[in-house]
């Protein structure tokens, strides 16, 4: 993911760690180390330590990462320039999540469905206070992202093969 200041690049990897680059000048500068208690569970699955999620706020103050972990997703909020944890969230869903691209203080959370039946699709979290404050259940997200004025998003749903436009951040469907 690029910040939208155009400064950094980040990268998500399978270690479980997010990479952190000085765009204009291609040097690495600092990896955000994955949040969360790893369980005995993940050598049996070495994947599921990987960060599968990078995203920065409006502002490029503010980035993203999500990874899964067996009965439990984190969320975690760092702050680029100094490299400082900010908050982690455990969830038993989220673990892909996508800034709004007008407001720093929003996003949107969900989940890759690999296996298993569906569930709530998405939810809204604010990230000021590293919580999901509402919950999208009117359909699966295999992936999302905003309009650029971010006042709608799309939705995938690769069960249904279908594409989903929503009002944000309501969730109010518009058109499928």
């Amino acid at each position: 993911a690029y910040s939208p200041d155009g400064r950094f690049v980040a990268s998500a990897s399978n270690d479980g760690t997010t990479e952190l680059w000085d765009a204009a000048q291609e040097n690495w500068l600092r990896t955000f180390e994955a949040q969360g208690n790893p369980t005995p569970l993940q050598s049996y699955r070495d994947h599921l330590g990987m960060n599968c999620s990078v995203s920065f706020s409006r502002d490029s103050r503010t980035l993203l990462t999500g990874r899964p972990l067996p009965y439990l997703n984190v969320l975690s909020s760092w702050e680029p320039e100094s490299g400082r944890h900010l908050w982690s969230l455990s969830t038993n869903k989220f673990f892909l999540a996508v800034f709004s691209p007008t407001d720093s203080n929003l996003a949107l959370a969900t989940r890759r469905y690999s296996y298993g039946p569906p569930g709530p699709g998405m939810g809204l979290l604010d990230v000021g206070q590293g919580r999901i404050t509402a919950m999208f259940t009117n359909g699966r997200a295999d992936a999302i992202c905003f309009t650029p004025d971010g006042q709608r998003f799309v939705r995938w749903d690769r069960h249904t093969q279908c594409l989903t436009l929503q009002e944000f951040p309501s969730g109010e469907e518009v058109a499928a």
